[in-house]
């Protein structure tokens, strides 16, 4: 590699110099067009999208749905139904039991991939399309004036190795790259570097779901079997030169015919493996991460030197390797945690003020339900000496309720305005005037809740009741009546021998006594009409008695009618009093039924946002936890200065790593210190985990790191640690060799590869699975596989290989180009 540490990004002026290789993707399958897109997007970020093709080319439906229009699409399809059989006949690497439909892609058989490809009704006019698409892209850049170059361009195969249609046409696509390079480089004239970027599982990341194996045994033995044919393609197997990948027939755009793709020499200037690991896969974590890794990787090489005499050429000259393990991490600005914990927090902020106000609408509904309870209570309070307000309960009896002090006041009004109605000569509309009177003249508040108009009623017709009552009570009426029946209760027996003495005094009245007086005044009468004039004056002692005695017994009889009359009054102003204050109480009662239940359900949900509260609380505690102890991972999230204020806008316009650093949110020694911990960890950290040791030891890591970051980041993080030991030379102590830094525009992540050259194969491809298909029947998890029917290029394998045809297909009369098989 190149001794160079930093990639300078040129100026702004008048006229750029492209200085980014221009750079061509042929992505494959379904995992091949995600890491394409993945370029894409970092290009696109980085302002240099327009040095970027890419070349997307799948099977199955929907293939292609959501890709740009500038993107170049080569759909594969199966030949037509009617020459499958002959096919399955004629080509050595087809097999009887293939199901070959176009309908659902591949269904991870790699020899259906190449079947789709190797399609003599299609494949010139695929060939003849990345041909021309490669052409254009490159004339396009050499007839555009504000640039100079390009002097080189990078052509990379994009694939993930476990399934069908990227492992099964890349061998093909790799033959197809090659022909068409060296005729591009006699045309155009820039120097072409082929590379390939292969995503590939290996059988410790997954496991067959049970005693037998399941689908996903095909990941890794289709990963495998790339990876034996990309041994063969590169030389790294001592296969002798060159190499034919045959064809069916057809012909090129120059009327050419020809029977195989021929490879002279190792086409690749680099071939980068990436780990696939299938928990990381179920939450697509596995695409987002591998696709970062791709992306920074062909940006990395984008950006190297482009003098004339020093550029990329040179660069890939310095490869000692063809294959390269690259393992990648992102070190980001946490502002989606933080947004997070803001969120937590305002949440918590919103649940704890709503229980707050929860709790005083509680503490309302309750204050309002004890004016209503103490107006309902007016019978018993009014007069009482229970009147306690409740400021001054602590000091009263125990058995004594508090009054709230409104209701004192209320009570202690309404008394005095009763005190003075006289029950003799009041009317219900006269005491009606009183109480508007009274209710005009308040200057005490009731409760908001509470209707204090009627609570007032309540309380006043209360008072007057109490008053009215008490005249009642204590009229004269019932004194005369048993001062009556004392004095004559012998004579009033013997004219009622049912007399009750204790009987109501109305009704001894009615019943007895007045009709008694009634009959004694009228045998009077009728004695001293008898008597006539000249009884009168011959016996005149006995007519003055009974006269005196019937003028006495008529003066009684009307005194006892008059003051039952008067009872009578008093008595219905009572009921009338007694009606208006029932209504008001009915009224009250309304209320209070409606304050309760209301009270009840504030209750109810004051529980639940208490419960929110605490969950929210405890929410907020968590991501504490979270911004400040993120573990390592694919994906770091960078620690936050311990007691740092977090407010909103503190991202209000999206900071990247340096703005929080400058703000106090970031720990700049923090994120130091996870890129230490990083290097450091070479074989179980970030970077260097999950390198298979298979006969020897690995460590130390062979190969160097490159960080992707803005200058501001790699001066504030990088190059100038706050303290202990920067970075910078921890790389250089760890890897033997100084990290490269690629400047990039985005400042929320700071990006990092870990390149492993000088790669044992046989240390990376699974070897007890390659191990048990050269001992025989090749066996996964304790069961028997069909390792054998993921190799689709069998003709390419050297001679040893269990599954090679090399010699067989030598001497396979194959068709030529433009020719049919029969």
């Amino acid at each position: 590699m190149s001794e160079t540490n930093t990639v300078t990004m040129p100026e702004n002026s008048a006229e750029d110099t492209l200085t980014e290789t221009p750079t061509v993707l042929v992505c494959a399958g379904d995992g091949g067009i995600e890491k394409g897109r993945a370029v894409l997007s970092l290009a696109e970020q980085e302002g240099i999208a327009e040095r970027v093709k890419m070349i997307a080319i799948n099977s199955g439906s929907g293939k292609f749905e959501g890709l740009d229009d500038d993107i170049e699409t080569v759909t594969l399809r199966s030949p037509d139904r009617r020459f499958h059989d002959h096919d399955k006949n004629q080509r050595h690497y087809l097999k009887p039991s293939d199901s070959i439909s176009g309908a659902h892609g591949t269904q991870r058989n790699r020899r259906i991939g190449r079947y789709y490809l190797d399609n003599p009704e299609r494949i010139g006019s695929h060939h003849d399309q990345i041909r021309r698409t490669i052409v254009d892209f490159v004339e396009q850049l050499q007839d555009d004036p504000a640039v100079d170059g390009p002097q080189a361009v990078n052509v990379f195969q994009l694939v993930g190795a476990g399934g069908g249609t990227g492992s099964g046409v890349m061998p093909l696509v790799t033959g197809l790259l090659y022909n068409v390079l060296g005729e591009l480089e006699e045309d155009l004239h820039p120097g072409f570097e082929q590379w390939a970027i292969c995503s590939l599982a290996s059988t410790e990341n997954f496991d067959g779901g049970g005693d037998t194996p399941d689908v996903h045994w095909r990941y890794p033995a289709n990963s495998l079997a790339l990876l034996d044919e990309l041994r063969a393609i590169t030389g790294y197997d001592d296969i002798e030169y060159p190499l034919r990948i045959p064809l069916l027939s057809s012909k090129d755009r120059s009327n050419n015919r020809r029977s195989a793709y021929t490879i002279d020499e190792n086409p690749f200037s680099g071939v980068f493996l990436l780990r696939y690991n299938q928990d990381e896969a179920e939450d697509r974590i596995y695409r987002k991460g591998i696709g970062r890794t791709t992306a920074r990787l062909v940006l990395e090489w984008m950006r190297k030197e482009q003098d004339q005499f020093a550029g990329i050429e040179n660069e890939v000259k310095a490869l000692t390797n063809t294959f390269f393990e690259v393992r990648g991490a992102s070190f980001e600005a946490p502002n989606d945690r933080l947004q997070r914990l803001l969120n937590a927090k305002r949440e918590y902020q919103s649940a704890k003020e709503a229980a707050e106000r929860m709790q005083r609408d509680l503490e309302d509904l309750e204050a309002a339900n004890e004016q209503l309870d103490a107006a309902l209570d007016a019978d018993a309070l009014v007069r009482g000496s229970t009147l306690v307000p409740a400021d001054a309960a602590e000091q009263a009896d125990e058995d004594v309720e508090p009054v709230p002090e409104v209701m004192v006041t209320a009570f202690k009004r309404a008394e005095q305005v009763a005190g003075n109605i006289s029950p003799l000569s009041a009317r219900v509309d006269v005491i009606k005037e009183k109480l508007a009177d009274l209710q005009d003249r308040r200057s005490h508040s009731f409760h908001g809740r509470v209707d204090g108009d009627t609570v007032q009623r309540a309380v006043f017709m209360s008072a007057v009741l109490a008053e009215v009552t008490s005249a009642l009570r204590n009229h004269r009426f019932d004194t005369l009546v048993h001062e009556f029946v004392e004095r004559h209760e012998s004579t009033i027996t013997d004219f009622d021998a049912s007399f009750d003495p204790t009987a109501d005094p109305k009704d001894q009245f009615l019943q007895t006594i007045e009709p008694m007086l009634s009959e004694r005044i009228e045998t009077l009468s009728s004695e001293l009409d008898g008597m006539g004039l000249t009884g009168r004056f011959t016996d005149r002692e006995t007519y003055t008695s009974k006269k005196e005695s019937l003028e006495q017994l008529r003066s009684t009889l009307d005194k006892l009618r008059r003051a039952l009359d008067e009872r009578d009054q008093i008595a219905q102003l009572a009921e009338e009093i007694e009606n208006e204050r029932d209504a008001a109480y009915g009224e009250l009662e309304v209320q209070c039924e409606t304050l309760i239940a209301e009270k009840n359900d504030t209750k109810s949900e004051l529980k639940t946002i208490r419960q929110r509260a605490e969950a929210s609380r405890e929410s907020v505690e968590r991501h504490k936890e979270a911004i400040q102890n993120a573990p390592l991972g694919r994906f770091v999230t960078l620690p936050v200065e311990s007691g740092a204020e977090l407010k909103e806008d503190h991202l209000a316009e999206d900071p990247g790593i340096t703005a929080l650093i400058k703000k106090g949110i970031l720990d700049r020694e923090g994120a130091a210190n996870r890129l230490q911990e990083t290097l450091y960890d070479h074989e179980d950290g970030v970077l260097g985990a999950c390198l298979e040791t298979r006969g020897k030891s690995r460590s130390p890591s062979q190969g160097r790191p490159v960080v992707f970051c803005t200058e501001e980041t790699r001066d504030l993080v990088w190059e100038d640690a706050p303290s202990g030991t920067p970075p910078k030379t921890i790389a250089t102590d760890e890897f033997a060799k100084q990290p490269e830094t690629v400047r990039c525009n985005d400042d929320h992540r700071i990006g990092m590869l870990a390149v492993y050259g000088g790669l044992s194969l046989d240390n990376f491809d699974h070897g007890h699975l390659r191990d048990s298909l050269f001992r025989g029947r090749a066996t996964l998890w304790g069961e028997p596989i069909d390792l054998e029917d993921c190799y689709a290029y069998p003709e390419i394998l050297p001679m040893d290989h269990p599954v090679s045809m090399r010699s067989q297909v030598d001497d396979v009369d194959l068709a030529q180009w433009g020719e049919d098989d029969d």
